[in-house]
Formats: structure tokens, sequence, C-alpha cells
């Protein structure tokens, strides 16, 4: 029963309304932005499952998790001189996370979780754009034109978000096990392991327009929510993280 809570923070975007990286309830990832003890404001409401908890070895809760959201152009016309916009973010639910064990230690492996999730960020935005360009390339050899097509972020979001998804929850899963034993040896390799991939794609970091995105809850100018979203190519539905 390992219960560091992971949303998928699509069905938080309601309640968001703010256009900053930090709101009394959420916290988006950014390199200058790090989890504090005070950050992790709730507290367990149930003794038995908090024990339960405690005994294996389970140091907080992290509400945390991967939102995303697809903008397409809202007019006919806008379809032909626009294309859709893909947003991915980390983000952790400050009202919904809580300490078990709090102390410097635990909050190193809150960090590296959280970490782990902004680098499914770059993944899911690394395979989209390796989707978009093989399949535009594609089209532009056959139409000789080297024209962004519409339509092709559209067509492979879901897949690229199950990308990141998948990753992410293999990462996390691995994380939350050498934290139940403290193996700070585990921690270091983990550690090192997670900065050198951040590093790697950094190109693919999340974005002031993102963070915009998630915090205010508003397209832009130009674009609506898609109303519909095209399934997984590779056929795995809609993960959960």
């Amino acid at each position: 029963m390992k219960r560091t809570i992971l949303l998928i923070l699509i069905s938080m975007l309601p309640l968001i309304s703010y256009a900053q990286k930090d709101n009394d309830r959420y916290v988006v990832w950014q390199p200058d932005v790090k989890l504090t003890l005070e950050m992790l404001q709730s507290e367990p409401t149930d003794s038995v499952q908090f024990e339960e908890l405690k005994g294996m070895g389970i140091g907080h809760v992290l509400s945390k998790g991967l939102w995303a959201v697809l903008d397409v152009p809202k007019t006919q016309k806008g379809w032909k001189t626009m294309c859709e916009k893909a947003y991915f973010c980390a983000a952790v639910d400050k009202s919904e996370s809580y300490w078990i064990v709090r102390d410097s230690t635990e909050l190193l492996f809150a960090q590296l979780l959280w970490d782990s999730c902004e680098l499914s960020t770059r993944i899911a935005r690394r395979n989209l754009s390796d989707y978009e360009k093989q399949l535009n390339d594609s089209i532009s050899e056959n139409n000789k034109s080297n024209k962004t097509t519409n339509g092709i972020i559209a067509t492979f979001y879901m897949t690229a978000l199950n990308d990141g998804k998948e990753f992410g929850r293999a990462l996390a899963n691995s994380i939350i096990h050498i934290s139940t034993t403290r193996d700070m040896d585990k921690y270091q390799e983990y550690r090192q392991m997670v900065d050198e991939m951040l590093d790697e794609l950094s190109e693919y970091a999340t974005t002031p327009a993102e963070i915009e995105r998630l915090m205010s809850g508003e397209p832009e100018k130009g674009y609506v929510l898609a109303k519909t979203i095209n399934n997984d190519i590779k056929n795995r539905g809609e993960l959960r993280y």
C-alpha cells in the first residue's frame, strides 16, 4: 500500500486561478523553487492509516502530479494559421500533503519525487516533439513543403502524455521503495541519475507560459481548451500517474 498520492492535475484546473508559481494551495515545479518542511501543510486524519504507513516506512504523503492540457485554435480560420498548444507541468497540492516523519532526510526523498515528476513532463515534451517532427517530415517530403502541419500535436498529445506518466510512475515507485529503507547510497544514485537526466533534457524544461496556463486556467488569445482528445496510438488508454 504505497501511499504517495500522485494526482493528475487536470481535475484541479477549475480550482486554480492565480498567475504565479505558488499560491495558498499549489506550487509548480521550477529550478528555483524547492520543497520545504512547511510546504506540506496537511495533517493525517486517519490514525489507523497513519500507523500503517509509518509501519511500512512511508515518511510522507506528497500530493503531486503531472498536469497537462491541450488547447486548439478557436476558429476554423485560426486552424489555417495556428497550431495546437500542449502544456505540461509538475505541481504539488500543499493542502493534501503531510509528513509522517518530519525531518531533513525525508525532505530529500520528497524533493527527489517532485523532481522525478518534472522529469516526466520533459519526457512528454521531448516525445511529443519527436512524434511531431517525424510525421511533419514525412508530410513535408510528400508535399515538398517545410510548413508545420496543423493537427499533429493533437494527434500525439495523449501518447506523449502517457509516455511521461509511464516513465514517471516507474521511477516514483523505485524512489518510494528506497525511501522506506532510507538507503542513502541508493538515494545518491537516484539523485545523480535524475539530475543528469534533467540536465540532458533541459531544453524541454517547464516554461513560464506553461505555468501561466496552469495557474490562470485560461488559454491564450485565439485558443480554447480541446473538447476531445485523440486516443493514445500505443493503445494504453489514459494512464494514471
